[in-house]
């Protein structure tokens, strides 16, 4: 007759699965958290043996899927004595610029406790050559965290001072004008001896301690910045 073989077969039946999928519904709402192993482990459970496919199938296409946990991190610890800062900003919707600005609370408590302009005072003077001997917890922090004790050496990285002056006027020269350094602030006083060498110095060392952290070389490096 000329007809294919498989003319003669019949179609599958189709199967009624509204009863697997009312028991994996009533699993997924008292184990929200149950992904199809442990779905399909329940209702073996329960007395009904599915394969593990149509498991997957019917739950995705009945939105039965798992609610992922995130997990929780906890970042600050309110449980002192010490006065907690409130939030002004905790019921306010951003819809555009300049509606927020925020502030790093940590400064706020240190001029509390030690006094307005204390980060200034002259005492403060040998703030940064003790970073690397005194027992002082803020030892790590830097001005410049791209750059390791390493390549920091005999290069004068500092707040205001000579180091990071010079990496402005070579990285942003219309941003400088040594005009109006202060000369009575003891960070600024060593600004006067900035310049662009100086800076494109530590610009390079900075660049150098990140291709060896990323491995990528210096010819790569150079082809993306042109």
């Amino acid at each position: 007759m000329g007809i294919a073989r498989s003319t003669f077969y019949d179609k599958p039946a189709v199967q009624d699965c509204t009863a697997i999928v009312e028991a994996i519904a009533a699993i997924c709402e008292e184990f929200e958290f149950y992904g199809w192993r442990r779905v399909r482990a329940e209702l073996r459970h329960r007395g009904m043996i599915v394969n593990h496919k149509k498991i997957r199938r019917l739950m995705r296409e009945h939105d039965l899927q798992p609610r992922r946990r995130r997990r929780y991190v906890a970042t600050t610890d309110g449980d002192h004595a010490q006065p907690i800062w409130p939030n002004p900003a905790k019921d306010l919707a951003v819809d555009g610029p300049d509606q927020l600005w925020v502030a790093d609370i940590t400064y706020a408590f240190l001029e509390a406790e030690r006094g307005e302009g204390w980060w200034g005072a002259e005492s403060m003077a040998d703030y940064y050559k003790q970073q690397s001997t005194a027992d002082d917890p803020f030892n790590w922090i830097k001005a410049h965290p791209l750059m390791l004790s390493s390549a920091m050496e005999g290069y004068p990285f500092d707040h205001a001072g000579q180091g990071e002056t010079s990496l402005l006027m070579a990285l942003l020269p219309e941003g400088v004008d040594k005009s109006r350094i202060a000369k009575d602030e003891w960070y600024s006083r060593s600004a006067r001896e900035a310049s662009v060498e100086l800076g494109i110095e530590g610009r390079d060392r900075i660049l150098a301690h990140l291709r060896t952290a990323l491995g990528v070389k210096r010819a790569n490096a150079q082809g993306a910045r042109n």
